[in-house]
């Protein structure tokens, strides 16, 4: 969310764009073309106060709800099976933060559900069903770079419906061969765009992506994050001490996964979603491999593009039951699978452990603290959430955020010293030279204190803690503090 309002406070589209391209050795975060262009238009309309900018995902969630209302009522002839998108966590998650990932997920199912009613009905969608699914999948690459891993799922479901159907393999070509070359063009262009800013460098987060991540996907998805250990507590580690504190509401959530899974699992799926589902395990593999590749750390919002897929599968097949027997039993796994759902929503809006990442707690705290005490502040979290909330994180006399800041609009009560990463040697080299008391603002140390020079000085000189909010300690080191143990050789300053 700190990227996306300190790209959209620029003053001029002159300015957003140089920032979102970047520079050599300097990138920007043009991964995201689309979607920030909306944002940066978006506060020029509306201003830039939190729920403004959260308020900037009711236009895709209406798009999102709109595709599947349509798709339930028209496809599947169940007019009230697109609830279940509406009440899914995932979707719940992002729809309360200022990100990418619902415009993502919105297009990404827009695009899917026209091909989807092309494939079911080519003679009754043809005339517009291709255009809409080209310009969705057009949008969804452009909102995210992701969105193009949705393109090999859409060409396999293509192809292996023309591999079994002769009479689809005759009109698609006739059906398609406009839209294809209006848009070819199009996603020609975004695509060099892509590339071309790429050799500049690219923001990611780097680590090791393995089956635990896979599962963790599945976690998301399939409505646990309200229900079971928050994310911030699950990239701790998880141990048995926490399964028992959350097993009553897992389980919950787990005799929902498994009712649903059951009544699958007795009918025979329908065509269209068994190729759905090759389609989506292709889709999953290939950006699955990309990650690992290129040393990325796969999250559940990475594969936000496959969810509305997985979800139309889950329909399809719910839908397809012949029997009035097994009509009824779908019913009633719906009914438990959205009342998990439910209570996994409400527990995420009502608990404090499901809270976001309290940046404006820790900035508000940092600010007083050196109002009062002429304190340092030193800034071992995202620097461009700290801008928004008025403070400019500085490394060698410049601001820490990638892009540039001309144009910038956003205000600064305070300027702080850019302290992520620091080893122990580089803390203790701090420590000896400090003039004045230090206030610590670390948040997530994965991600901040990778080498956790931070972790080690807390553990050894203990300063006082001033605040333990969400994914973030406040400390307090005081002017005269003993100097930090390291095990290396003293150096003078």
């Amino acid at each position: 969310e700190g990227y996306t309002v300190w790209f959209a406070s620029h003053d001029s589209f002159r300015s957003f764009f140089r920032a979102l391209v970047g520079s050599p050795g300097r990138p920007g975060d043009p991964q995201m073309l689309f979607y920030l262009s909306y944002m940066w238009g978006w506060v020029k309309i509306f201003g830039r106060s939190e729920e403004a900018l959260r308020g900037a995902n009711i236009p895709f969630f209406m798009l999102l709800m709109v595709s599947v209302e349509w798709a339930s009522r028209r496809l599947l002839q169940q007019p009230y099976l697109w609830a279940l998108f509406s009440l899914s966590p995932f979707v719940w998650f992002y729809l309360n933060e200022a990100r990418p990932y619902v415009a993502l997920t919105s297009f990404s199912a827009a695009a899917l559900i026209a091909l989807l009613a092309y494939v079911l009905h080519p003679a009754e969608h043809r005339s517009w069903a291709p255009w809409c699914c080209l310009i969705s999948a057009l949008f969804a690459c452009g909102s995210h770079i992701l969105g193009v891993f949705l393109i090999p799922s859409m060409v396999v479901l293509v192809a292996e419906t023309a591999r079994t159907d002769p009479s689809f393999r005759r009109c698609l070509w006739r059906d398609w061969w406009r839209p294809v070359l209006f848009f070819l063009p199009l996603f020609t262009i975004l695509g060099g765009f892509y590339a071309w800013v790429s050799t500049y460098g690219v923001n990611k987060t780097t680590g090791s992506s393995g089956l635990l991540n896979l599962a963790f996907v599945a976690y998301e998805f399939l409505g646990f994050q309200g229900l079971g250990p928050p994310r911030n507590e699950i990239r701790m580690g998880i141990h048995p001490n926490m399964i028992a504190v959350y097993w009553p509401w897992l389980l919950i959530g787990a005799v929902a996964v498994t009712a649903v899974a059951g009544v699958l699992l007795r009918t025979q799926p329908p065509r269209i979603a068994r190729t759905a589902f090759v389609s989506l395990l292709v889709g999953t593999a290939i950006e699955f491999a990309i990650f690992r590749f290129e040393h990325s750390l796969v999250l559940g919002r990475h594969m936000a593009v496959f969810f509305p897929l997985l979800l139309l599968i889950v329909m399809f097949w719910l839908a397809g039951t012949p029997s009035e027997r097994a009509g009824r039993s779908v019913g009633g796994v719906t009914l438990v699978l959205a009342l998990a759902w439910s209570i996994s929503d409400a527990r995420m809006v009502l608990l404090s452990q499901y809270k976001k990442d309290d940046y404006r707690g820790a900035a508000s705290i940092a600010l007083q603290k050196a109002k009062t005490t002429g304190a340092e502040i030193l800034w071992a979290a995202d620097p461009h959430a700290a801008h928004y909330y008025g403070i400019t994180v500085m490394k060698d006399d410049r601001p820490s955020e990638i892009g540039s800041s001309e144009g910038l609009t956003l205000p600064v009560q305070c300027q702080a010293t850019d302290a992520r990463h620091w080893s122990l040697d580089d803390v203790r080299h701090y420590v000896d030279a400090r003039e004045k008391p230090a206030i610590l603002v670390l948040s997530k140390s994965d991600l901040f204190d990778t080498k956790r020079g931070w972790q080690a000085f807390i553990r050894q000189q203990q300063p006082a803690l001033v605040a333990q909010l969400s994914s973030f300690s406040i400390y307090q080191i005081d002017a005269n503090s003993p100097p930090a143990a390291s095990g290396l050789p003293h150096r003078q300053p």
